[in-house]
């Protein structure tokens, strides 16, 4: 399972995360077609187009539409419904590595179980990624010299 598919089902993420979705995605100067339309409509109402954005850094909106508090399942079914909110979400439920797990997870006839189980696994093998135990660790990121 794709821990993002887990992990997004509780939480909110600010509007300058996700606007080039509203009204510039991939710069043709339209919204992500794959947008549901309706959500489409509240998203850019919550989320103005605007230059100079500094409601972007304080305005949230839900990860998981109707569900923000829970840690659920319905997230899944919202990406079928084209409405993921961050560009990774709606790539999940379109991509054949990871669309049958989304299928799976938002039909099961106990979802709670699936999702879990699942989402276990994940972050197991997250943990078990290696970890850098020599090299320079940069103060700066922008700094390649000591990369």
């Amino acid at each position: 399972m794709n821990c993002t598919a887990g992990a997004h089902t509780v939480g909110s993420a600010q509007c300058q995360f996700f606007t080039d979705r509203l009204y510039n995605f991939l710069g043709t100067g339209q919204p992500d077609p794959s947008l549901n339309t309706t959500y489409l409509a509240t998203l850019q109402a919550t989320c103005p187009n605007q230059q100079a954005a500094v409601n972007d850094t304080m305005v949230s909106v839900a990860l998981d539409d109707g569900s923000q508090f829970n840690f659920d399942t319905s997230y899944f079914t919202n990406i079928q419904n084209n409405k993921g909110l961050l560009r990774i979400d709606a790539e999940i439920g379109s991509d054949p590595s990871t669309s049958a797990i989304v299928n799976t997870l938002a039909a099961s006839a106990n979802p709670s179980s699936v999702f879990d189980n699942s989402f276990v696994s994940s972050i197991v093998a997250m943990g078990e990624i290696g970890v850098l135990v020599s090299g320079t660790v940069r103060t700066v990121c922008s700094d390649t010299a000591t990369a």
